[in-house]
């Protein structure tokens, strides 16, 4: 009986360790981050195709965007996992990253306020 708890307790901890070391090779960079808010605008600007100046700006958003990113965004590192503070005129937005994703830790995506 023992036996067996002790090999539930040893698969676990394995799985717990893989997942860890999976972890720190997945965090994402702040460069990451800042290549998910691009593609994110340019999906924005690009789902009216017919409007010239939603197509001007998503052709501009890069540059635009790396300079104010620079300017709004706090990441702090945990090696497993990222935290990414964005402060923006008109609202604070906080992101989890981890395993190559970025998870929104509000209800309200910020670039959706944008596009309108």
């Amino acid at each position: 009986m023992f036996g067996i708890i002790r090999l539930i307790i040893r698969i676990s901890v394995i799985v717990a360790l893989g997942l860890l070391v999976l972890a720190y090779f997945t965090n994402p960079t702040e460069q990451d981050f800042k290549e998910e808010v691009k593609n994110q605008l340019k999906a924005q600007f690009a789902s009216d195709p017919e409007n010239p100046a939603a197509q001007f700006l998503s052709d501009t958003t890069s540059d635009f965007t790396e300079t104010a990113i620079d300017k709004f965004l706090v990441r702090k590192n945990y090696f497993i996992c990222s935290m990414y503070d964005v402060h923006l005129p008109f609202g604070e937005y906080k992101y989890l990253g981890a395993y190559h994703v970025f998870f929104p830790l509000q209800k309200e995506n910020p670039l959706d306020n944008l596009a309108k």
